[in-house]
């Protein structure tokens, strides 16, 4: 075996080269420590600067924001550290990419030290602070954004955060307590020293984690900081995260069903898999950040600094038992969300159809939900196949046109999306992918046979991405369809490349594995020259999104790659029977008119003013007076219905099944049709269907 020679066929540095010869003569499963190191930062430099598809200069601002993130990321609360523990760190600012370069893991290992130091000090301070009661009369306030907080200026202010901190946790456990039943009897004084024993526990708990971290665990998350800054899809992840990310893909892990990452220290939600038990729960969203997690009713662990492979860890479990989430939205709210562990259903994974009729109107609608893009190999199904199938099926009911639903779908095979195009068109360009070099691929949907011609609206939302984007945008470009949702989809256009770190050595017995790094090598552009990367896809017709105001998209990601414009392909646009002005101004005429729209802007509102508002009060009265005002608010949001109420019948029927699991299928069937008619934005894709078909 030839180890100085990637699989790739790019050679390493000299140096790079002479190492890995170095260790040709035992078994790389004995290489540790710094060897280990020298090895995976060497490998992942060769990789990115020869692999990304905009790799930034290594210089002094490199180092400099390499330096800043990951200082962020070990301590995101900012709370072990302080700005005089941030100046004694400063001379490594400027050496971070030599030392790379080198190999050499010193800063890394220096920030173990002193936070481990800081550890050890916080597991003294939380006892002695949590011995007394708060005084929960007291006007006083913390505030929430870590960002504007900083870092605080040495140990006294330190201890001050740690009180405020604190007094905010028992705080967030004392106001629930004192609306449950069981708190009959008790006393404010009661049920606050209840809370400051159950937050003294978990933090100790926590606290006791964080400080069994070792070395490696802070080398490896300065190596994945490292590829995160050249943009926020690039990551490095260690032989843990790496089996859990192949196991995720394959979807064989029985738990909630959340695609999870690490940002800034936190665990994010990052997508939820269709058909899992948060996906049917619908509470559960893309965006919100995992607090705790407590197994049922036991008490819940602080997970704020651990890594992802240790929370999912928590978070996974049998089927059939209950976790629970403490989350923070991302206006601000913090809520507690309940989750049964389950298997994934995968029929619910899949395409499927309903016929959509509204008010006493006798016109059939049809509507077909893609929840991903997929490839089953070993049932002989695709997501293209089953929406073809689902178009046949709908066109044989008599349907007057079809809604393609891609809300909440984060993308997923790009060969699918491009044949899922197809079914609307004879032959022609889908999607362009550029490779770092200039040089591009054009990627056409071959097949000339148009399934369906009639009229067709595409509904997405902000959390519509990457093929979604592609099949939105390529069918928006030819005229197709008419785009309908809020003010733009997710806004990624990127492909990324897994390489398993032992293949890239040419590695195959090994018993110790060097882990995964995920690398952006290309990026989508539309057909019209355009891109979806960073701007999404805009619709034809705006209606109000609620989650609008988030700051989750692509835009929103520090070191996302900018956008751009390529070359316009030459493509047939379809002639419409209809005008698209007219159909934002009929649009915007009912919604303008509709109370229900009406409540959906003003509760947008309340929640973009509660982002905004990062001051956190520790008083008693204030924190339970907007605990209710933002549950009565969120539960007047939820139970907005469209009136009257559409009948929507699915179109799947489960004749000849055995009994028990035909009853179980019509179950979760009669709950999916149920969502889709008190779904009040659907309500209005459809009308604009409508009129469509109906041109003035």
């Amino acid at each position: 075996m030839n180890c100085s020679k990637l699989a790739s066929g790019h050679r390493l540095p000299v140096v790079a080269a002479f190492l890995f010869l170095s260790f040709s003569a035992c078994s790389f499963g004995q290489i540790k420590g710094d060897d280990r190191y020298m090895v995976v930062s060497r490998i992942i430099l060769n990789d990115f600067s020869g692999k990304h598809y905009s790799p930034p200069r290594l210089d002094a601002a490199f180092s400099s924001n390499l330096f800043k993130s990951y200082l962020q990321r070990v301590d995101p609360e900012r709370k072990y550290l302080t700005l005089a523990d941030i100046q004694g760190l400063r001379p490594w600012q400027d050496r971070l990419v030599s030392d790379l370069q080198a190999g050499r893991p010193g800063f890394p290992d220096a920030v173990h030290v002193l936070l481990s130091q800081r550890i050890g000090e916080a597991r003294a301070l939380v006892p002695e602070l949590l011995a007394a009661p708060f005084d929960f009369e007291k006007a006083e306030s913390l505030e929430g954004d870590n960002e504007k907080r900083g870092f605080p200026t040495n140990a006294e202010a330190r201890r001050d955060l740690w009180r405020l901190l604190l007094k905010h946790r028992v705080l967030t456990r004392l106001v629930p307590a004192l609306n449950e039943s069981n708190a009959a009897g008790k006393s404010v004084a009661d049920l606050e020293s209840e809370a400051r024993k159950n937050v003294e526990k978990n933090m100790m708990k926590s606290l006791e984690r964080l400080s069994k971290e070792k070395a490696d665990d802070r080398r490896s998350a300065f190596l994945d900081t490292f590829c995160k800054l050249h943009d926020p899809h690039s990551d490095y992840m260690t032989p843990e995260e790496g089996t859990g990310f192949k196991i995720d893909m394959s979807g064989t892990l029985e738990g909630i069903g959340a695609q999870l990452n690490e940002e800034d220290g936190y665990v994010k939600v990052a997508g939820i898999i269709p058909g899992s038990p948060s996906f049917r729960g619908k509470e559960l969203q893309p965006g919100d950040v995992i607090l705790k997690v407590a197994q049922g009713p036991a008490e819940p662990v602080d997970i704020v600094g651990w890594r992802v492979g240790d929370a999912v860890g928590l978070i996974r479990g049998p089927k059939g038992s209950e976790v629970r989430l403490t989350v923070k939205k991302p206006d601000g709210r913090v809520t507690v969300i309940a989750i049964v562990r389950d298997v994934i259903i995968l029929e619910e994974t899949y395409a499927k159809s309903a016929v959509y009729q509204m008010g006493n109107s006798d016109d059939k609608w049809g509507y077909i939900n893609v929840p991903k893009f997929y490839q089953d190999d070993n049932q002989r199904r695709s997501s293209a196949l089953d929406v073809m199938r689902e178009l046949v099926k709908l066109q044989a009911l008599g349907v007057k046109g079809v809604l393609l639903d891609l809300r909440n779908n984060g993308g997923g095979y790009l060969h699918d999306a491009v044949k899922m195009s197809g079914l609307f068109f004879p032959t022609g360009p889908v999607v362009q992918v550029r490779y770092r070099n200039g040089q591009g691929q054009r990627i056409d949907d071959r097949d000339p046979e148009t399934v369906y011609k009639g009229p067709l609206v595409v509904m997405v939302n902000v959390f519509s991405a990457s093929a979604s984007e592609i099949v939105a945008a390529a069918l928006q470009d030819c005229g197709r369809a008419v785009i309908v949702g809020g003010d733009h989809t997710f806004g990624k256009g990127t492909v990324q490349e897994v390489i398993d770190l032992n293949q890239e050595l040419g590695i195959r017995d090994s018993k110790q594995s060097f882990g995964v790094i995920k690398i952006t090598t290309q990026k989508f552009y539309r057909i019209n020259g355009g891109t979806t990367q960073y701007r999404g896809v805009i619709p034809d017709v705006n209606i109000p999104d609620p989650f609008a105001y988030l700051d989750i998209t692509e835009k929103s990601m520090e070191y996302s790659l900018p956008d751009d414009n390529w070359e316009r392909l030459p493509y047939v646009r379809w002639a419409p029977s209809y005008s698209k002005a007219d159909l934002v101004e009929r649009s915007k005429a009912r919604l303008d008119a509709d109370p229900a729209f009406a409540q959906v802007k003003a509760y947008t509102k309340v929640l973009e003013a509660q982002k905004k508002k990062t001051i956190v009060p520790l008083d008693l009265a204030t924190a339970r007076r907007e605990q209710a005002r933002s549950a009565e608010d969120n539960k007047k949001f939820r139970e907005l219905k469209p009136v009257p109420a559409p009948k929507v019948e699915a179109v799947d029927r489960f004749d000849g099944l055995e009994a028990e699991l035909r009853s179980k299928k019509e179950s979760i069937q009669k709950e999916w049709t149920t969502q889709l008619s008190g779904d009040l934005f659907l309500a209005e894709g459809m009308r604009v269907l409508s009129d469509m078909a109906n041109p003035r």
